[in-house]
């Protein structure tokens, strides 16, 4: 019933459906099972251009977010649960990394994204006390620290 009462403005195009019927869900729903618009077109006895333009529909994501949600309730795996939630999760992330203004926080956002999705490379950290270290490794280390410093002084730096 509430779908029939979305703005006006979201319905700009005059051939999307004026009411949202139950083989408008149904179509939505054989799209969620995974079946194609040929065979959601057989199926409902319309044609593929008008499953698309249903599928297409903003009262479909509605229904496509009611869907998952009971599909969610349903699953009885924690893992299936975390893998929905991750997925929406995901895509908020997703959108507001797109939307920011600020440059650094949407280059974060994308190399968090792809760190914890194991696309970054592997970094081997040993940890060790300094009696563990041998003397001349310790000093290379020293040696090195200096270095870096030296270089840090000559050129400033841009956080």
């Amino acid at each position: 019933m509430g779908r029939d009462l979305l703005p006006a403005v979201e319905r700009e195009k005059s051939y999307q459906p004026q009411k949202w019927t139950g083989t408008h869900r149904r179509m939505v729903a054989l799209e969620a099972a995974g079946y194609k618009p040929k065979d959601i077109a057989g199926m409902t006895e319309s044609t593929v251009s008008r499953v698309s333009i249903v599928l297409n529909d903003p009262r479909a994501d509605l229904d496509r977010k009611e869907f998952a949600a009971k599909v969610i309730e349903h699953v009885s795996d924690v893992q299936l649960k975390i893998a929905f939630h991750a997925d929406e999760a995901l895509e908020e992330v997703l959108d507001s990394m797109r939307t920011c203004e600020d440059v650094k926080v949407r280059q974060r956002a994308a190399f968090d994204i792809l760190d914890r999705a194991g696309y970054t490379p592997v970094r081997k950290e040993i940890r060790a006390t300094a009696e563990q270290i041998p003397v001349e490794i310790a000093s290379r280390m020293e040696e090195a620290l200096q270095e870096m410093e030296a270089i840090e002084a000559e050129y400033e730096i841009v956080s």
